[in-house]
């Protein structure tokens, strides 16, 4: 993003300035000695600067984790039919809905979720989120032992994280990919109920 839009602004600010300079109009306007567009790259920098370190603060809030949890679910929904899509994306996205749903769950209980690798681990988030159901208000539908789909989404998704890099892993689910978007639906439902 910096070099093109860097980049792109200043041949733009030199064509202005050499516009300026050729037809005999004054000189190219100057900021404290230094271009106006010298000062909007500098500007730009300081905002490319704040959005990557928004971007690198993880989302934390319960809201924040729904929202995101329905992205990605949105996403493993169009895929869920398409039978001949890759199914290591489709394995990642699964495991990422599941992962942030139950963040979510966690945190609107006013608990914080698991981070780091706890974070990843998906056996974990599952046990975290009954435990929290059992003591909350808004209770969650979930069964004492994940599913079997959760257990194997868990294999790939947790360290070493091998849905999120390239290699033979053997990846299969016993669940049809229809079917385990329902079932992360049903839970993502049961989430968005306890907010109500």
């Amino acid at each position: 993003m910096r070099g093109i839009k860097r980049s792109a602004l200043l041949a733009m600010g030199r064509q202005v300035e050499a516009a300026a300079g050729n037809s005999g109009k004054e000189a190219p306007l100057r900021v404290n000695g230094e271009s106006a567009v010298f000062k909007c790259t500098q500007f730009l920098d300081l905002v490319e600067a704040a959005a990557w370190a928004a971007a690198a603060r993880p989302v934390v809030s319960a809201n924040g984790y729904r929202a995101v949890a329905r992205e990605f679910l949105a996403v493993l929904e169009l895929l869920a039919d398409h039978p001949g899509a890759a199914l290591s994306p489709w394995v990642y996205l699964a495991a990422q809905t599941l992962e942030c749903t139950l963040k979510a769950y966690i945190a609107r209980l006013g608990l914080a979720a698991p981070t780091r690798r706890q974070g990843h681990d998906l056996i974990n988030l599952w046990s975290s989120a009954v435990r929290a159901s059992a003591a909350a208000a808004k209770k969650i539908a979930l069964e004492p032992t994940p599913p079997q789909w959760c257990a194997m989404l868990n294999v790939f998704h947790d360290y070493p994280y091998l849905d999120r890099y390239p290699g033979e892993h053997g990846l299969a689910l016993k669940t049809e990919r229809a079917q385990l978007a329902r079932d992360l639906r049903a839970i993502l439902a049961e989430v968005d109920a306890a907010f109500q």
